[in-house]
């Protein structure tokens, strides 16, 4: 439709003028077409271009609503003219070839786009907060918000299911990582709801009968690959580990933590668990 009304409004823009010429000419001779091409040119301005768009501008709905049945009719009118003009453009298009454009985005135009979007009223002022944290964590390692394993809350793989539901209802954890000797051989996690299903079905058991596989993540990944990673293989809790000496265990991240980078204050009840407690 769009091309259509362009056509339109050319069109009666230069048999306007053709006109205006003719009719000037005829009655007061060629001295008068150039203050008539003058006059024409205000006319065109004033009653074709800045006072349509004031009043549209009023109440665009309503003057959209109102000139829609107009613009139809006009459309099915100029459409086989404008459809008679396309051809050569597209032909000519169609044998000139794409150019790529690189768009290099870069953290400070996103950056400023927000800046200005907040300026202007589109976003909020904490959206630049948020993007500056999503920018930020691009280059912020994992190790920088893990917890250091000595900290959390644990249990061991001979836990019974009466030590993991009270371990889980002291702490206010939903997972809690389960180790075997010591806080640094986390072998697995373990879930609330797997625990509190053995208490609703009175059956026994232990830590290592119910845990879960934890996932590994070297301490030198950035926050936002892992927060990626995490989202992508559905995993809330990843033990965090230190390829320099031979993976050794060196604490835990949460997707929780991760979030809470990015977004702010994150509130889960329960929350999950990050913390040993071997006392």
């Amino acid at each position: 439709m769009i091309n259509d009304m362009l056509v339109g409004i050319n069109l009666s823009t230069v048999a306007t003028s053709v006109l205006t010429a003719s009719l000037v000419e005829r009655f007061f001779g060629a001295w008068a077409m150039t203050v008539a091409a003058a006059i024409l040119v205000l006319c065109i301005l004033i009653f074709a271009e800045i006072v349509p768009k004031a009043v549209a501008y009023t109440d665009p709905t309503a003057t959209a609503l109102l000139l829609t049945p107009v613009a139809a009719v006009a459309s099915r009118l100029f459409r086989p003219l404008a459809w008679t003009l396309g051809i050569i453009p597209s032909w000519l298009a169609r044998r000139i070839p794409e150019r790529q454009h690189d768009l290099n985005v870069t953290e400070e135009s996103l950056t400023e786009m927000v800046r200005l979007g907040v300026e202007q009223g589109q976003l909020s002022p904490e959206a630049t907060d948020v993007v500056s944290s999503i920018l930020a964590s691009g280059d912020l390692p994992v190790d920088s918000l893990m917890v250091h394993l000595p900290s959390v809350v644990g249990v061991p793989v001979t836990a019974s299911i009466a030590e993991m539901a009270d371990a889980m209802s002291g702490s206010g954890y939903s997972r809690l990582p389960v180790y075997r000797e010591h806080s640094e051989q986390v072998v697995g996690v373990v879930h609330v709801k797997d625990v509190f299903a053995r208490l609703y079905q009175g059956r026994r058991g232990t830590a290592a009968e119910i845990m879960r596989p934890i996932m590994r993540i070297r301490r030198d990944r950035m926050a936002a690959d892992v927060l990626a990673d995490m989202r992508t293989r559905r995993q809330h809790i990843g033990l965090v580990v230190d390829p320099a000496q031979t993976g050794r265990a060196v604490g835990l991240i949460t997707i929780q933590d991760l979030l809470e980078e990015i977004v702010g204050e994150v509130l889960d009840a329960p929350a999950v668990g990050i913390g040993f407690d071997e006392s």
